[in-house]
């Protein structure tokens, strides 16, 4: 890409590149969260803002979805992403893991290391060891030359991602990641970055552990002197904990804990994301633009988190334990309250970004307004319908295991098995003639317990009696703390003198895993039978995988929306929206419907929940239509409705 270059340093207050003084003012931006397509239109809108960098992350799961199968082609072709910012004259900050965080499933962590029952992820574990470096091995020797000192754009590495807030550290293993990046031919500025508690705790104890060779060393997690450190907020000033203690300003805690180099808010947090069944997390454009401009007064450099967001297509959403004290999924959108939303728009932050660099730097940039197209395509009924029980083949197993082990990295997985209660004896009393009735007889209560330790994920629970109906008796949406807490259900009320056997059947959601801080415990489906009081198990286990993959979406077997199969749910949904001109970005608005899954032309696009919000509309990319027909599926699992309706704007909530 060019001659050799001097590359990016860090010492003094302020960076330099080639020698020169080098402000970095950078957006970041996700080539996995955005159609192919749309990549250079999103990419212009970092430079017509007045920006220099882009910040990229690389999610292992995308590129190595199984063991041993790499991609990093057609979407995801991060190297024509990055040339295609070089040629715009846009730096890169290179994320590449192999953990992301950035909610997304497990923070990038591929599901099949799951399979190893020891695995001890973001550490010197030999297991993760061995799979980091064979991914490595394929993905760095492609970033290698796409570093600024060859001539290309990556003028710095990130070493992992915020591991002061993992839970299980390795004192070791940020040094050891760092050598493996060397190792694979990387060799430009190599950073780290923390939340600002993580920074100030560490600015606190600096003083008492000042002596310590290799770094500040807290709980667990060495700072290596050697890597830079930078700093992730979205508030300058954190209040006070206690009245003895100052309000901690997060720049002043950076800079006190390396006084000698340039400070970086890798992540000034543009808003925030949001999760199923709670309000939008918005942050107010004055309070933005107040900490932007004090970040610049003070000569920091910034990246903005998110610029634009994009979309978690399909299933790759992350989820969050932390924010409420329960597990929370996010939504499909990664709208974040972006200077550039969802399907790329520039918004009001947008403006208040261009302005205020300007200022600071008194560099030139376009005040264009743009709105990019969108067509609302009108209203669309239900044309085909399938059960989702008559999709895939059902396995026989002695146990129940989790989806990992099934080799199923996402979707849904069916658990079926029959229980029984015992018959009840007659008893005959003292007198012959005279028998207790079996029909006066208390149905023993029957449990389902210890369902925390046997089942992870969204579930619903089916009984079907011998020759009857197969009805829901039960369903954990994981929406509260008490939801996430329920350790049992009762199921008595559906046993009776003549009815105490039945096929039970529990369809487990993979509903995203959790992508930061306590990341253990991270496997899907059902682990082991749950505890069965009152009954028992009388059968082997019958486990249906379905992924919802192209393959297995392209196999449903479709009958007439008419029929009696649309009265059964969960059930598929089809129709066909015909497009005589060239397609337009749309959303997809499910009137009338609850909770699902939407899939565009054998894609899928990603989940919906209407009816808990505070996502409404589902972002349509017009890269994704085609003109003349275009086939669109739903899973639905909870409410049947009759049509859905493809507007121009977007509802988030």
């Amino acid at each position: 890409m060019g001659e050799k270059k001097a590359g990016l340093t860090a010492e003094g207050d302020t960076f330099q590149l080639d020698g020169k003084d080098f402000r970095i003012l950078s957006g970041a931006i996700h080539y996995f969260r955005i159609p192919k397509q749309s990549w250079k239109h999103r990419l212009q809108s970092v430079v017509d803002c007045g920006l220099n960098t882009i910040d990229v992350y690389i999610p292992w799961n995308r590129h190595e979805k199984e063991r041993g199968n790499f991609d990093f082609g057609g979407e995801l072709d991060l190297v024509e992403f990055f040339s295609i910012a070089a040629e715009m004259g846009l730096k890169v900050l290179c994320r590449p893991g192999p953990y992301i965080c950035s909610e997304w499933d497990w923070g990038g962590l591929p599901y099949w290391l799951l399979k190893d029952a020891d695995m001890h992820i973001r550490s010197n574990y030999s297991g993760y060891q061995d799979a980091v470096r064979s991914y490595f091995s394929k993905l760095l020797p492609l970033l290698a030359p796409l570093q600024h000192s060859n001539g290309g754009p990556i003028i710095a590495f990130q070493v992992e991602n915020e591991y002061g807030d993992y839970v299980d550290k390795d004192i070791e293993h940020l040094p050891w990641l760092s050598d493996l990046m060397k190792e694979f031919g990387l060799h430009e500025l190599f950073f780290i970055s923390d939340g600002g508690h993580t920074i100030r705790k560490a600015n606190m104890l600096k003083e008492a552990q000042e002596k310590a060779p290799e770094g500040v060393i807290l709980g667990g997690y060495k700072m290596p002197d050697d890597l830079l450190k930078t700093i992730n907020f979205k508030y300058l000033n954190v209040e006070k904990l206690t009245k003895s203690t100052p309000i901690c300003d997060n720049l002043h805690a950076l800079k006190s804990l390396q006084p000698n180099r340039p400070m970086l808010v890798t992540e000034f947090w543009a808003g925030w994301f949001d999760y199923w069944g709670h309000d939008r997390n918005l942050l107010n454009n004055e309070v933005f633009e107040k900490t932007l401009k004090e970040i610049l007064k003070r000569g920091a450099s910034v990246n903005f988190y998110m610029f634009h967001g994009g979309t978690n297509f399909g299933f790759m959403n992350g989820a969050i334990e932390l924010e409420k004290g329960y597990y929370t999924a996010d939504v499909t959108s990664y709208d974040y309250d972006c200077p550039v939303d969802e399907s790329g728009n520039r918004t009001e932050k947008w403006e208040i970004i261009r302005k205020c660099i300007g200022e600071a730097t008194s560099e030139k940039s376009s005040s264009e307004v743009f709105k990019n197209e969108s067509e609302a395509y009108g209203e669309f009924e239900v044309e085909k319908t399938s059960k989702l029980s008559e999709l895939g083949e059902g396995k026989e197993f002695e146990e129940p295991t989790n989806m990992e082990n099934l080799d199923q990295a996402f979707g849904y997985t069916s658990y079926s098995v029959f229980i029984e209660q015992p018959s009840l004896e007659k008893t005959q009393k003292e007198s012959e003639d005279e028998v207790k009735n079996i029909e006066d007889e208390t149905v023993e209560p029957v449990i389902f317990k210890n369902l925390l330790r046997s089942i992870r994920g969204r579930y619903r629970v089916f009984f079907s009696a011998p020759g009857g109906e197969k009805s829901e008796v039960f369903c954990n949406q994981l929406l509260s703390e008490k939801c996430c807490n329920q350790d049992e259900f009762e199921a008595t009320e559906h046993f009776s003198a003549e009815r105490r056997s039945f096929l039970v059947e529990f369809l487990v959601e993979n509903p995203g895993r959790v992508n930061f801080s306590n990341l253990k415990d991270q496997r899907m489906g059902m682990l082991s039978a749950p505890d069965l009081v009152g009954a028992e198990y009388i059968s082997s286990w019958n486990i249906c995988s379905y992924p919802l993959d192209q393959q297995q979406i392209s196999s449903i077997s479709w009958n007439d929306a008419d029929s009696e199969n649309v009265k059964m749910l969960p059930s598929f949904f089809k129709t066909t929206v015909k497009i005589n001109e060239e397609p337009k970005d749309t959303f997809i608005l499910m009137t009338g419907w609850s909770k699902g899954v939407v899939f565009v032309n054998g894609r899928n696009l990603g989940r919906y929940w209407v009816t808990k919000g505070p996502q409404k509309t589902l972002y349509l990319p017009a890269s994704w239509l085609q003109s003349g027909e275009n086939e669109i599926i739903w899973l639905e699992e909870e409410k049947l409705g009759k049509s859905f309706q493809l507007l121009s704007s977007p509802d988030l909530g």
